[in-house]
């Protein structure tokens, strides 16, 4: 058995019973990638992100006979945020809320993944890298990516879009680079500038592409890659960004449950794959996962420093 696993179901699940009866708000925000037939190869079960459809119909089927409320990222950010306008929504508690969400912007979602949610009634989220999303069909690593017309089809089935980036870049090699350009001469603080210019782009583009096809606001956005928490100066400069180019709120790949008082430009995620069985999606939904957290934020601390 994985160590994470063995952890989460015989420590950190039952201990989190215990220390959050009475812990206030707390939403699990579930990060799916793909939902194919076949495995991630040669990946530890830990990184694997696609997820087969008849697990994930397990998944879903084990949401709806526990009573859980599948709501958009919209309401979860009024309840963590405590929005005056919080939706009027049949929220019996908040340990039971979901929200479902994809990155990539992957084909499967339409084929596989949207006929069992739409079974369910449940609503979804996912986050487009719009370079990648065409009238004609294109890839990403390998995968085939959403249509503008399927895009369009799922928005007015009850799916909902936020931004990706434009062409899936990690912004904080970007943020680097430019730090290194901003220290040599002149030429090179000129590619300082330019290069946090092309951050600002990546965030408004993919915005702007998203708003124009579907005709509606987009204010949620999903960071690519392993969020680059040890860097408290870039994540301060991301939020600002964000913030200016109007953004109400963004989720990443830091694990964990959403709690009220956390950044909404750094909200954390439940990842979800093929080995997540019943026993498993719920000590991850209960918050017997977030241990992880403190582990990888310490990895990530490590590196930064060395």
């Amino acid at each position: 058995m994985r160590l994470d696993r063995l952890l989460t179901l015989y420590f950190f699940h039952p201990l989190s019973r215990m220390l959050r009866r009475n812990s206030g708000t707390r939403i699990s925000i579930l990060m799916y990638h793909s939902v194919l037939e076949t495995d991630d190869p040669n990946r530890h079960p830990y990184f694997q992100t696609n997820t087969k459809p008849e697990i994930f119909a397990q998944q879903m089927q084990f949401l709806a006979d526990n009573n859980y409320n599948v709501i958009s990222l919209s309401e979860a950010i009024s309840l963590i945020g405590g929005s005056p306008q919080i939706p009027n929504y049949p929220v019996t508690s908040p340990r039971k809320c979901v929200v479902l969400t994809w990155d990539d912007g992957y084909a499967d979602f339409h084929d596989n993944a949207w006929p069992i949610l739409k079974k369910h009634g449940f609503t979804a989220t996912m986050f487009l890298p719009t370079g990648y999303i065409s009238n004609d069909r294109k890839s990403l690593i390998g995968k085939n990516c959403l249509t503008w017309d399927e895009v369009t089809t799922l928005a007015g089935e009850g799916a909902s879009f936020g931004a990706h980036t434009v062409s899936h870049v990690q912004l904080y090699e970007l943020y680097k680079t430019a730090s290194k350009q901003s220290n040599m001469s002149f030429p090179r603080r000129r590619e300082s500038i330019e290069t946090m210019a092309t951050i600002d782009y990546e965030l408004r583009a993919s915005k702007q592409a998203i708003e124009e096809k579907l005709g509606r606001p987009v204010d949620q956005y999903s960071y690519a890659y392993a969020f680059p928490e040890q860097d408290q100066k870039f994540v301060d400069i991301y939020g600002k960004a964000l913030k200016r180019e109007g953004y109400r709120s963004a989720v990443s790949t830091r694990i964990g449950t959403a709690k009220r008082g956390d950044s909404l430009y750094t909200l954390k995620r439940i990842p979800v794959n093929s080995h997540d069985d019943d026993g498993f999606l719920q000590a991850k939904l209960e918050g017997g996962y977030d241990w992880l957290h403190q582990l990888q934020s310490a990895k990530k601390k490590m590196r930064f420093a060395g």
